[in-house]
């Protein structure tokens, strides 16, 4: 464990797989640097979530359905 209380990073592998796990979510607003930015941040609620992804608005059933993946990882 680690005292940092921010946003988690993790390795390669993890970061793709958590990318690629997203874009089958598909939700047609997230672009490639929405996928990097998740993957990089790893947002577990939403308001880290919505810092992420800063210019997209998303309904709460969609920002809970990123959630529940990112929450994987």
């Amino acid at each position: 464990a680690t005292a940092f209380s921010g946003p988690a990073l993790i390795r390669k592998e993890k970061s793709e797989a958590l990318v690629n796990d997203l874009k089958k979510a598909a939700n047609v607003k997230l672009k490639e640097e929405h996928y990097v930015k998740l993957a990089d941040f790893i947002p577990k609620d939403v308001e880290n979530l919505n810092k992420v992804l800063g210019d997209i608005s998303l309904p709460e059933d969609e920002a809970n359905a990123i959630l529940g993946i990112t929450s994987k990882y």
